[in-house]
């Protein structure tokens, strides 16, 4: 199950990478509910990003959230909040919502909840 759910993260990684010249950054990260863990690796572009995500559990879930960074003024810290679609059994919506720390101008660590993945935590490397 884990070599399926690395080749999936690879796959993407490598498609991501192809538009990386374009993304403000790039960031992998994990996420935790009901002792299942999540994976993902996403792209900011500006204000939006895009994450690919896969969920170890009995079956293949995997998805993709869309994520608006909300301009608040309030830097290092910029809040976010986002929808995706999985595919368990059935195709869900989700959503999620947290905040992104900026150390400095390359390096930024983010927390949220989302309703599929749960608590989960991000590193993010700006270009």
């Amino acid at each position: 199950m884990r070599s399926k759910i690395m080749k999936y993260l690879a796959a993407a990684l490598a498609i991501m990478s192809v538009s990386a010249h374009a993304a403000s950054d790039i960031y992998g990260g994990i996420g935790l509910k009901d002792s299942q863990s999540s994976y993902y690796v996403g792209m900011t572009f500006d204000r939006v990003a895009v994450e690919v995500t896969s969920i170890e559990s009995s079956n293949t879930v995997s998805g993709v959230d869309a994520l608006y960074i909300i301009p608040a003024n309030m830097y290092p810290i910029d809040p976010y909040v986002g929808v995706g679609i999985y595919n368990d059994v059935t195709a869900k919506v989700t959503g999620t919502a947290g905040i992104r720390y900026h150390f400095n101008r390359e390096i930024a660590f983010g927390m949220g909840y989302h309703t599929m993945r749960g608590a989960n935590l991000s590193l993010h490397f700006k270009f």
